[in-house]
């Protein structure tokens, strides 16, 4: 499960937020994601910003500014934490690298959920 459009995205945003001051100034700070024609799958990467702050104001910008350098980092850290860390694992252990990518994958997989139904 990911976040694919704007309105999943808004969902996301609702749900991290619900406070409108709150909504609005965070909506101001992704936006500097999404501004140069190298970034890419915006929505996704923006919910990622919003996940790897763990949903905090105050943790937006940092993480805004690691997505606008390379949106893979923030991938990595809001929708691959386990995994990442072991690349190196993925060759001399397939089958415990396949138990970090199926954590990685049902932790996101719920917290997307989650928010989508906040």
């Amino acid at each position: 499960m990911c976040i694919e459009s704007e309105s999943d995205l808004n969902l996301v945003l609702q749900a991290a937020f619900p406070n409108e001051e709150d909504r609005s100034k965070a909506s101001e700070i992704l936006n500097d994601y999404g501004k140069e024609s190298f970034h890419r799958e915006i929505p996704r990467v923006r919910a990622a910003i919003i996940k790897a702050a763990n949903e905090r104001l105050e943790d937006l910008e940092k993480y805004t500014e690691i997505a606008c350098c390379d949106y893979r980092d923030i991938l990595c850290i809001a929708e691959y934490p386990k995994q990442s860390k072991k690349w190196n694992m993925k060759k001399r252990n397939p089958e415990k690298y396949q138990k970090l990518v199926s954590e990685d994958l049902e932790q996101y997989s719920g917290w997307v959920k989650r928010m989508k139904s906040t």
